[in-house]
């Protein structure tokens, strides 16, 4: 997570953001309200800023069944390719991760499909199918025939069925907090009593900006304290114009539950589950159970994190990222 003021801007990433002063808080959220700035414009572009510093170029292309938002480091070095979650756009999702990644290899990030400016020409693909099609007619569009591919928690799925469906083109498959194989109704119960909603859709695509509280509790061991206005920004930018899209999705895949509870994963390649020791939505049992489920496995739980590891323990999580990526290539 991130904040911003206006005037002078200045950034604060999420760890000198848990350690700000509640009279700071005050001080920057009566700046935010006194300017004429959008926080969530400010937030995307230091992001986008970031990214473009970093080296990785931003690309909207049009295939014959999709128009596909991606950032690109565009370097001739193996390829990985990140698959974001529901919640934020793809660059909110690996900003933590991409300058790691991006002194060896050559990193895709795709958004998803009805995240960012990723669309399909047919209105109604709503289903976990059409994502992997996207994702696939991206990496033929730019000819890339194998690569290391991650994933993270309806992500994680999209990138287990990539890899089911195109084991030949895997080399190494990682995820985390991924609802594969053994995530059930009684999984998706206990998320819906927990965090108080009725539908597993209220929780991911709330109705208004409030409901994004609950996502950011469910996400951080240590929850940043994100103020309202930015909250506010942030829903309306990421979530408004696709919520019906989002929530259709969601119901979709839930009617195939049954589908994918079993199907049969097995993958010839290594596997890395990176897990939040206190994950709500996708419990670390589900971890061990997939571990033991995929013979050339390995799991690493990482503690005092929940469903966003990636971001609230990056160190941790980038030394288990990297040294599985590197493992076998010296």
């Amino acid at each position: 997570m991130v904040s911003a003021t206006c005037g002078e801007i200045t950034i604060f990433d999420k760890e000198v953001f848990l350690h700000m002063t509640r009279r700071l808080f005050s001080l920057l959220n009566i700046i935010i309200l006194a300017s004429s700035c959008s926080t969530y414009s400010i937030v995307n572009s230091h992001v986008k800023g970031k990214l473009k510093r970093a080296g990785f170029i931003h690309h909207v292309i049009q295939t014959k069944d999709f128009q596909i938002d991606y950032w690109d480091n565009e370097v001739d070095k193996p390829v990985v390719v990140l698959v974001h979650g529901f919640g934020a756009t793809a660059s909110f999702q690996w900003l933590r991760q991409l300058n790691a990644l991006k002194r060896d290899f050559r990193v895709i990030v795709p958004n998803l499909l009805y995240f960012g400016e990723s669309r399909p020409m047919d209105s109604t693909n709503l289903k976990l199918q059409s994502q992997i099609k996207h994702i696939r007619a991206l990496l033929n569009t730019l000819k890339i025939d194998k690569f290391i591919l991650c994933g993270v928690s309806y992500g994680g799925l999209v990138s287990g069925e990539i890899a089911r469906q195109s084991p030949e083109r895997i080399e190494k498959l990682i995820l985390f907090d991924a609802p594969i194989k053994f995530y059930g109704k009684a999984d998706i119960q206990f998320v819906c009593e927990k965090y108080e909603v009725d539908k597993i859709e209220d929780f991911f695509v709330p109705s208004d900006y409030r409901g994004m509280k609950k996502l950011v509790k469910a996400g951080f061991h240590r929850p940043p304290p994100v103020p309202s206005i930015f909250l506010k920004s942030f829903y309306k930018e990421q979530y408004e114009s696709n919520a019906d899209e989002l929530r259709q999705l969601l119901v979709d895949l839930q009617n195939d539950e049954a589908k994918y509870v079993n199907m049969n994963y097995d993958f010839s390649f290594p596997v890395l589950l990176l897990w939040g020791e206190e994950d709500d939505i996708v419990q670390s049992r589900r971890a061990q159970q997939l571990h033991e489920y995929l013979t050339d496995s390995k799991l690493q739980v990482i503690s005092r994190s929940k469903h966003f590891p990636n971001l609230e323990r990056h160190r941790k999580f980038n030394h288990h990222l990297m040294q599985f990526i590197h493992e076998g290539s010296e």
